[in-house]
């Protein structure tokens, strides 16, 4: 017999081999079971504390259409963000009373007609555009419509400040 063919046979040379062996097929599947396991578990857990929403609502009813007469001004809350509903040459609009800088309110001037930011002085029109900065966007919009129920509706989750869009629906609504 040749030394090659011990070589072959010989205890040393069957370890050597990477296939797979017992000792790590158990611990696979041991671990696999594990694994499915606490996904399992945590998915129980998780079903048993439903995901609620304690946010308020971002949809308002702020009154009839009738009630919105010449250049009037009406200020709403909506889920948080200050509203004025004004009433200008288009219709109604919403306007977010959030400086687009850094997110102060800002305050109607009756003098001047204009919102000023007391934060870093930003001053915007009746429309929402900047007539001074630093304020780099015109303020937001809010989604105004009427709701089924024939009440003037504002949907705060809606937005947008572009002024291509902006005067047109659900931006701005025609009373």
């Amino acid at each position: 017999m040749s030394s090659e063919n011990k070589k072959e046979n010989s205890p040393k040379a069957a370890h050597t081999c990477k296939c797979l062996n017992r000792r790590t097929f158990i611990v696979a599947g041991v671990g696999g079971l594990l694994a499915t396991s606490v996904g399992g578990i945590y998915g129980s857990v998780k079903s048993l504390y439903p995901t609620i929403n304690y946010e308020p609502s971002l949809k308002a009813e702020i009154g009839l259409p009738e009630e919105f007469t010449g250049n009037s001004m009406k200020l709403v809350q909506v889920g948080g963000k200050k509203i004025s509903v004004m009433k200008g040459d288009n219709g109604l609009y919403a306007l977010i009373r959030n400086c687009t800088h850094m997110g102060c309110i800002p305050y109607l001037s009756d003098e001047e007609q204009v919102f000023r930011c007391p934060c870093h002085g930003s001053v915007f029109t009746l429309e929402g555009d900047v007539i001074k900065g630093p304020a780099p966007e015109p303020l937001y919009r809010a989604s105004i419509t009427v709701n089924p129920r024939g009440m003037v509706e504002i949907n705060g989750a809606v937005v947008e400040n572009d002024i291509n869009l902006r005067s047109k629906p659900p931006y701005s609504l025609k009373v």
